[in-house]
């Protein structure tokens, strides 16, 4: 029954994240252009990946996710992203391996809230709820 909780949590906060009614400045446009591959991919491992396969996937997305928040400084929707794909990895990864990722995630998340709290409709309080759930 956990489990479903947690997968109830995970779809909420890619529901929240996938929302994109933000600024429709040219400098978000840019960032999101960077961040929607990420989306894309992060749904495709998540829904399509076997499960076996999902923790090494997510590893891969979680690289290109640290090269996306790299591109663009001081955004916070990156950062997001880069939170959900940590937590989510955990989450496939399991045990105590999963801790530091979890940590990981939560240092995303928190940075994310402290450039703009409302980046993608709060997205950032729906992860950390998540990951304190």
């Amino acid at each position: 029954m956990h489990e479903l909780s947690e997968i109830a949590c995970l779809h909420a906060l890619v529901g929240l994240a996938l929302v994109l009614g933000g600024s429709a400045s040219p400098a978000y446009a840019e960032v999101m252009d960077d961040v929607t591959p990420l989306q894309q991919r992060w749904a495709q491992v998540q829904y399509q990946t076997p499960q076996d396969a999902r923790a090494k996937a997510f590893e891969e997305l979680a690289g290109q996710a640290e090269a996306v928040v790299a591109q663009n400084k001081g955004a916070p929707e990156p950062l997001i992203w880069q939170g959900i794909i940590l937590a989510t990895w955990a989450g496939a990864k399991g045990g105590m391996g999963a801790l530091s990722l979890c940590k990981r995630a939560k240092l995303s998340l928190e940075a994310a809230m402290a450039i703009d709290p409302q980046a993608l409709q709060g997205s950032a309080y729906t992860g950390l709820g998540s990951l304190y759930y």
